[in-house]
């Protein structure tokens, strides 16, 4: 229920610093120190282990919050209905879609009603909340030469608090493929149930997106797929673009993914694949034919090495950047001397993970990546302040 705004006095303006502390009753968030930014359009609460839940017609979101920065022993767990879901343009120009809940907000002395906040991984920022213009209104003047116009609060409000802690939970992963019988896939279906998951195993070329309806809707044939809270893509080929469009329904759902959208869509484009690997400074000749014997061939798992294929340091360090400048949590990258300098050769997105030796080893590790980062900050990429 939404509580009645209480009358401003536009006579006595309430003003407020660049920097100030605010509560959020509802969530249990009593002290939060936020940055007010009129830069950013929406206002962004710090979230992890986002995890979508109720029905379609009222859908609810639950999510942790470290109210502490550096004291991710302290966790409150919190529970609100779903206003939106909304795509938020980062200060670097990122693009993500965000949940949006709404919250009351207390600021000095004064409940200023509901306003709308998005929920975004802020574990790496100095404030937990990022207030923007949606939520400066009537009365409140922003001082930007000024810090904590209003009353202090205190992060010792948390002391007295009981530790809570969030529910583990089996999880619904997708795993869309245009080989459904691959020995990795279903390597990968048979270490899921194993630590007690459930992993479809759903075939590109059966794959629909609707889109007529009021939210778009995927369908596998005749059947309506429900919500899932991972999905993993091994599809090369297919619908022009159909694999990355399928995904990125599914991380707008909440689903998070080793290889988000975004980069599936950038790897069907090897001009963009070199000019970004380019822009990071990672020297590349992608399809390069022939080159010298010196060739090794790297895996990569969740920003980690699985497995690195008699590959030095140089080889090594160089397979990691090119991960990480493409955004590629699972991929299979050979580095190659040409020209007497080590150079990306190729990156696959889709490694048979047989080719790797121990296939159930990387297939749990592949598992247990997707559970950290459902369970962890990790669940959503890290917030810029300024978004809008």
């Amino acid at each position: 229920m939404t509580r009645p705004k209480p009358p401003v006095d536009d006579r006595a303006p309430f003003i407020v610093g660049w920097e100030e502390w605010l509560a959020l009753p509802d969530l249990g968030l009593p002290a939060i120190r936020a940055k007010i930014d009129t830069g950013a359009k929406t206002s962004a609460l710090h979230a992890f282990a986002i995890e979508p839940f109720g029905q379609l017609s009222a859908p609810m979101v639950r999510f942790g919050v470290h109210p502490v920065p550096g004291r991710e022993d302290i966790t409150r767990v919190c529970t609100a209905a779903v206003f939106d879901r909304r795509e938020v343009t980062s200060s670097n120009g990122e693009k993500e879609t965000r949940f949006v809940i709404r919250t009351r907000l207390v600021l000095g002395d004064r409940d200023w009603g509901e306003i709308e906040t998005t929920l975004a991984n802020r574990e790496s920022m100095a404030y937990r909340m990022l207030l923007g213009r949606q939520a400066i209104r009537g009365g409140l003047l922003v001082d930007p030469g000024a810090s904590f116009v209003q009353p202090k609060l205190s992060h010792k409000l948390y002391a007295g608090m009981p530790r809570q802690t969030l529910p583990q939970r089996h999880l619904r992963i997708a795993l869309v493929a245009t080989k459904p019988t691959r020995t990795s896939n279903i390597k990968l279906q048979e270490e899921a149930a194993s630590r007690g998951h459930t992993l479809d195993i759903l075939p590109l070329d059966t794959l629909m997106l609707e889109f007529e309806a009021d939210r778009p809707s995927l369908w596998a044939g005749a059947t309506p797929l429900p919500p899932y809270d991972a999905v993993i893509a091994r599809a090369t080929g297919g619908a022009p673009g159909l694999a990355a469009a399928v995904v990125h329904h599914m991380q707008a759902a909440g689903a998070i993914t080793l290889n988000p959208a975004s980069a599936i869509e950038r790897l069907r484009n090897p001009h963009l694949l070199a000019a970004r690997l380019h822009a990071h400074g990672v020297p590349a000749r992608l399809a390069a034919g022939e080159h010298e014997a010196s060739s090794r061939l790297l895996l990569v798992l969740g920003g980690c090495l699985a497995s690195q294929g008699f590959a030095g340091d140089t080889e090594t360090r160089l397979a990691m950047r090119a991960a990480a400048a493409l955004e590629l949590g699972m991929v299979a990258i050979e580095v190659a001397r040409i020209d007497g300098t080590w150079r990306i050769a190729s990156i696959d997105p889709n490694p048979p993970l047989t080719g790797y030796g121990q296939a159930a080893t990387l297939a749990r590790a592949i598992i247990m990546g997707i559970e950290t980062q459902v369970r962890t900050p990790a669940t959503l990429p890290p917030a810029a302040d300024g978004d809008g």
